[in-house]
């Protein structure tokens, strides 16, 4: 100490250390808080580098997606579509002629050309080629849906030319309806009570009929094949035998 000066009080030294130790608590805070600050950063690089990835991934499927949905690719399903429903087409082509009315006009037309030509038509001829022009025959119409269905059972109960195909009637109660020439083909008719119905002329080609009533049915003309009719009561009273196919054979006294 040089002379002439004075030595620092007591005071003086506590307030100098007092104040040192408060900017090391700052400093230590700050560099805790520091630290932290870091720590999130990197977290939230991380984060975008994982939203980056799988930003990449999801446009890759969706290029992957439209690729396989583009144009050329629906064209070739068009395309197969098409082919397939050729035939169909003309199946149906096929039902349009074989229609009673087209039928007979068809028929009276060659009739006449006969005539025309110098040739003998018989009779017999002549009426099997006008007869039959006010027949119903099964339906190659637009399916009734199941509401449809519902709401003809609740009205007048009239299904004569509707087209049912493939419809689940299961169980129902059809005790007396309308279904002259009717469309049941692959209809499903188990356990139906079909008792006194008016089946006459309908298709009923690969239905399952079995354990359903036919009791007094009116089945004249009715198409019965590759129905299921095992256990089913025919119109006579009979039971059907177990494997009743498209007929009642076998059947049980």
């Amino acid at each position: 100490m040089k002379s002439g000066e004075a030595a620092p009080s007591p005071p003086a030294d506590q307030e100098r250390q007092a104040v040192e130790q408060t900017l090391r608590r700052a400093l230590e805070r700050a560099e805790g808080e520091k630290a932290e600050l870091e720590k999130k950063v990197r977290e939230s690089s991380e984060r975008e580098r994982l939203l980056q990835q799988q930003t990449e991934r999801l446009v890759a499927e969706k290029a992957a997606l439209e690729k396989s949905c583009s144009p050329k690719g629906e064209g070739q399903a068009v395309a197969a579509k098409k082919v397939e429903a050729g035939p169909k087409k003309k199946a149906v082509h096929r039902k349009r002629r074989h229609h009673p009315a087209v039928a007979a006009a068809d028929n009276e037309k060659t009739a006449q050309a006969a005539v025309k030509k110098g040739g003998k038509t018989s009779k017999k001829k002549r009426t099997a080629a006008t007869k039959g022009t006010g027949r119903v025959t099964a339906s190659s119409g637009p399916r009734l849906s199941a509401k449809a269905i519902q709401a003809i059972l609740k009205g007048n109960r009239d299904f004569s030319g509707k087209n049912l195909s493939g419809a689940n009637l299961a169980g129902l109660n059809l005790i007396g309806v309308n279904m002259k020439g009717a469309n049941l083909s692959g209809a499903n008719l188990q356990q139906a009570d079909l008792q006194e119905a008016n089946l006459e002329r309908a298709n009923l080609r690969n239905a399952n009929l079995s354990m359903a009533s036919l009791r007094l049915a009116n089945v004249n003309a009715a198409r019965f094949d590759g129905a299921a009719l095992g256990g089913a009561i025919w119109s006579d009273g009979r039971t059907c035998g177990p494997g009743s196919t498209g007929t009642c054979l076998d059947t049980l006294p």
